[in-house]
C-alpha cells in the first residue's frame, strides 16, 4: 500500500516521488556542490540531505571511490574546486555507464569511477559475492557444529584421563598393602579378638618406626591378612591397567586436539566434510561397487620445474600426502610440539634453503602457531617418518630430523599460494 502511487503486479512501474526539497544527484549543478561544503555535519550527511537518487551505502561508496572520506566534516575541505570537480566527474561517469564493479574485503563496490568500462559485470560480481557469502556462512555453521562435537569429545577424554590418573595413584600404593599384610602375618599372635587395629614395628622401614594396622573386627586375623593381600593384588592390577590407559588416552587426546586445530584452520567446506567423516566414520555414504572413494583434497603448489609442495590441512590429508604420495627421498616438514599440516617437498633435485624456508612457512601457517613470532619446524626425509603403530591418521614418529625456526607472515604465505597456483591435490 502506498499513498502516492500504486504498486501491484501487472501495473506499469511508477518511480518513487521526487522529494521537493532535494535535487536529483545527476541533475545537481556545481553550485549545489559548493553549497554542501557550508552545511554542518559530514560530507555524506550533507550530500544525502541535498540530493536524492543515491542510497546511503551507494553515496558512501561513491565518495570513497572519489577519494573522500564519508565521515569527513564539510568544513574540513580546503580545496572546494577539487571536491566539485570530483562530483561532476562522478555525474558524467554515471551518465556514460562507466562502472567498474570490484570486490572489497568488506563486500563489493559497483563504482570504480576512476576507470572507464566494467572489468567485472555486475551480475558476475553479485554471483561471486553471494557465492562466497554462502560459502562463509556454511563454513561458520559446519565449523561451529564440528567445534562443539570435538570439544565435547576432548572434555570426555580429559575426564577419563583424570579418572585413570586417580587409578594410577591408588595403584602406586600397592606395595603398602603388601607390607601391611606381611606385618600382620608376622604378628598374628598379638591380635586380640575383635580388635579394630594393631600397632606394630615396621621392619621394612629403615628407621623401624611404628605403624598402625587397621583391622576389620568382624574378620579373623588370618582373614584380615588376606584382605590386605587382596587390596595389594587389586592395586597392582589397577596400576598396570591405568598406565596403559593413560598412555593410550594421552595419544587419543592429542589426536582429538589435532582435529580441533584442523577445524579452526579449515577454509574450505570440503576440508570440514573430511573432518566430519573423521569424527564420525559411520556417517560416510557407502561407496557403490566399482567406484573409488575420492582422495583427501590436500593442496599442491608448483615451484618450477619438477618441484612441488604438498600441504595436508587435516589428519586425513596429512596421512594421504605423507604415506600415499611422498617418495622416500622427499622432504617432510611439520611444526614441532603443535598439531598442523604435513608439508612434502617433492623434488628430483637438491633442495635449497629458500625452498625449505617456504615449506616451513606453510607448515607453520597451517598450524595453531601461525600467530607466533618464532615457530620451530622439524624436517626429515620421508623414509625416516613412520606411522605410529596402531595410531590414528596423521600420527607419526620420525628420526634423523633437524629443526629450523620461521616467523609466519600471512602476506608471504598468500603470495606463495598465489605464485604456486595452489589447487586441491590430487
Amino acid at each position: 500500500m502506498c499513498g502516492v502511487r500504486q504498486l501491484a503486479a501487472g501495473l506499469p512501474y511508477d518511480p518513487p516521488p521526487v522529494p521537493t526539497e532535494k535535487v536529483s544527484f545527476l541533475a545537481a549543478p556545481p553550485s549545489l556542490f559548493y553549497e554542501i561544503l557550508h552545511q554542518p555535519g559530514t560530507l555524506l550527511e550533507a550530500l544525502m540531505a541535498s540530493t536524492h537518487g543515491l542510497s546511503r551505502l551507494a553515496a558512501s561508496q561513491m565518495l570513497a571511490a572519489l577519494g573522500w572520506m564519508a565521515t569527513q566534516p564539510c568544513v574540513s575541505v580546503t580545496q572546494p574546486e577539487q571536491w566539485v570537480q570530483s562530483l561532476v566527474g562522478a555525474q558524467n561517469s554515471i551518465r556514460q555507464g562507466h562502472f567498474a564493479p570490484q570486490r572489497e574485503p568488506q563486500g563489493y563496490n559497483v563504482w570504480g569511477l576512476q576507470t572507464a568500462g566494467a572489468p567485472l559485470g555486475i551480475s558476475r560480481l553479485l554471483d561471486t559475492y553471494y557465492h562466497d557469502w554462502e560459502t562463509r556462512a556454511t563454513l561458520r555453521t559446519r565449523r561451529e557444529r564440528l567445534r562443539l562435537s570435538a570439544q565435547e569429545r576432548i572434555a570426555k577424554q580429559s575426564t577419563r584421563l583424570k579418572q585413570w590418573e586417580n587409578m594410577r595413584r591408588e595403584g602406586a600404593e600397592a606395595e603398602t598393602w603388601k607390607v601391611r599384610g606381611d606385618l600382620l602375618a608376622a604378628h598374628l599372635h598379638e591380635v586380640t579378638p575383635a580388635a579394630p587395629c594393631l600397632q606394630v614395628t615396621n621392619y621394612f622401614d629403615p628407621e623401624q618406626r611404628e605403624i598402625t594396622l587397621t583391622l576389620d573386627p568382624q574378620l579373623s586375623p588370618s582373614e584380615n591378612v588376606q584382605r590386605f593381600y587382596r587390596r595389594y593384588r587389586k592395586a597392582k592390577n589397577a596400576l598396570a591397567a591405568a598406565q596403559d590407559l593413560l598412555k593410550n588416552g594421552q595419544i587419543e587426546l592429542q589426536y582429538l586436539q589435532s582435529i580441533a586445530s584442523a577445524i579452526e584452520l579449515a577454509d574450505e567446506v570440503s576440508d570440514l566434510e573430511e573432518i566430519s567423516l573423521e569424527l564420525d566414520p559411520a556417517s560416510a555414504k557407502p561407496v557403490r561397487r566399482g567406484s573409488v572413494r575420492s582422495a583427501p583434497q590436500a593442496l599442491r603448489l608448483r615451484r618450477g620445474g619438477d618441484v612441488s609442495l604438498l600441504v595436508g590441512k587435516n589428519n586425513q590429508q596429512n596421512d594421504h600426502v605423507t604415506f600415499k604420495e611422498a617418495h622416500a627421498s622427499d622432504w617432510w616438514l611439520h611444526t614441532r610440539d603443535h598439531p598442523g599440516a604435513h608439508v612434502i617437498i617433492r623434488a628430483d633435485q637438491p633442495v635449497g634453503e629458500a625452498l625449505l624456508h617456504e615449506a616451513a612457512l606453510l607448515a607453520a601457517w597451517f598450524s595453531p602457531a601461525r600467530h607466533s613470532a618464532q615457530v620451530p619446524v622439524v624436517y626429515a626425509r620421508k623414509k625416516h617418518v613412520k606411522k605410529v603403530p596402531g595410531g590414528r591418521p596423521g600420527m607419526v614418529i620420525y628420526e634423523h630430523a633437524k629443526t629450523l625456526f620461521v616467523t609466519p607472515d600471512q602476506a608471504v604465505v598468500e603470495q606463495l599460494l598465489q605464485a604456486g597456483n595452489a589447487q586441491p591435490y590430487p
